[in-house]
C-alpha cells in the first residue's frame, strides 16, 4: 500500500500512517510504503516506530521517476488523505496510469475521478478508521484491485492526456472559428 502525497499538514498522511496498525492486524503479509519529504516526515516516522509499525513501513524520501515508477508498479493500492486538491492531483494520476486503485478522502473532485467500488474506495477526511477498512476491502479482493486498476488507467488515459485535451480544446476553437 503506498502513498505519494508530501508529508506535509495538507496531505494529511498521518491519517494514513495512524492507519497502519488496523490494516496491518487485518492483513499480515501487507507492508506500506510512504514517499515523499515534507515538514511531518520525522513526525510520521516517529509514528511508526510508536505504532510497532517501523519494520512494516518504508519511508523512501524523494524519489527519481523511475524509482517512483518502480514503487507504484510493485504496489496494490493507491492511498491519498489530501484535505484538499484541485482537480485531479498529479500523483493519484499516476497511481491512476500505473493501474492502482485509489482509496482517496472523500472531497474535491475525487468522487468523479474513482467513484467508490468503481475505481477505488472513499472515506472522510482525517478517519483512519474508514481509511483502513476500505484498504483492508481492496486487499481481500484481488478481482476487484485488478479491475479497479484497469478502470483506472483507462479513465486517466481518456480525461487526462495532454494529447487528447488539446486535441478537444484544438476541436472546439475551430468549431467556433466556423460559427
Amino acid at each position: 500500500v503506498i502513498s505519494t502525497r508530501t508529508p506535509n499538514p495538507v496531505h494529511d498522511v498521518a491519517t494514513y500512517v495512524k492507519a497502519i496498525p488496523e490494516m496491518a492486524e487485518s492483513i499480515p503479509t501487507a507492508r506500506f510504503v510512504v514517499v515523499g519529504d515534507g515538514a511531518e516526515l520525522g513526525m510520521l516516522k516517529t509514528m511508526a516506530r510508536d505504532s510497532g509499525m517501523a519494520d512494516r513501513v518504508t519511508f523512501t524520501g524523494m524519489l527519481e521517476e523511475e524509482e517512483l515508477g518502480d514503487y507504484l508498479s510493485c504496489s496494490d493500492v493507491y492511498v491519498s488523505t489530501s484535505l484538499m486538491d484541485a482537480g485531479l492531483a498529479a500523483s493519484t494520476a499516476e497511481a491512476m496510469a500505473m493501474e492502482l486503485p485509489v482509496v482517496q478522502t472523500l472531497n474535491s473532485d475525487n468522487e468523479y475521478w474513482t467513484p467508490e467500488g468503481v475505481g477505488g474506495a472513499l472515506f472522510a477526511d482525517g478517519n483512519s478508521d474508514q481509511l483502513a477498512a476500505a484498504v483492508c476491502r481492496l486487499l481481500e479482493d484481488p478481482d476487484s484491485l485488478s479491475r479497479m486498476g484497469a478502470r483506472n488507467r483507462q479513465k486517466v488515459s481518456e480525461e487526462y492526456d495532454t494529447d487528447i485535451q488539446m486535441s478537444r480544446m484544438e476541436a472546439l476553437y475551430q468549431a467556433l472559428i466556423v460559427k
